[in-house]
């Protein structure tokens, strides 16, 4: 799968898919939208479940933008059911430091 970078990586009003692949069940998709994008990572209404965590989070033209997770918290509260996705370039970062 190709990496989206940069600040159009995820736009606003746009839909995305977190993916899930639990064991050899296939893939699981479930849709949302970007509700807002930061340089902390991306805020979706796509529901993130226990399967979906660490997985990719898709736009439409197929390239991974963010990835899903249930603890991602940058603003320093639980955003509850809207979560927060970290960007593909920020969580890349981060595994390198």
């Amino acid at each position: 799968m190709t990496w989206a970078t940069g600040d159009a990586a995820a736009v606003t009003g746009e839909r995305v898919y977190a993916a899930s692949g639990v064991g050899a069940a296939g893939v699981t998709f479930s849709p949302g939208m970007v509700l807002g994008q930061s340089a902390e990572g991306i805020q979706m209404t796509t529901p993130v479940g226990s399967a979906w965590q660490g997985g990719p989070v898709v736009a439409q033209d197929g390239k991974v933008v963010a990835v899903a997770s249930l603890a991602y918290q940058p603003l320093g509260f639980n955003p509850g059911q809207v979560p927060y996705a970290p960007s593909v370039d920020a969580a890349a970062s981060a595994a390198v430091t």
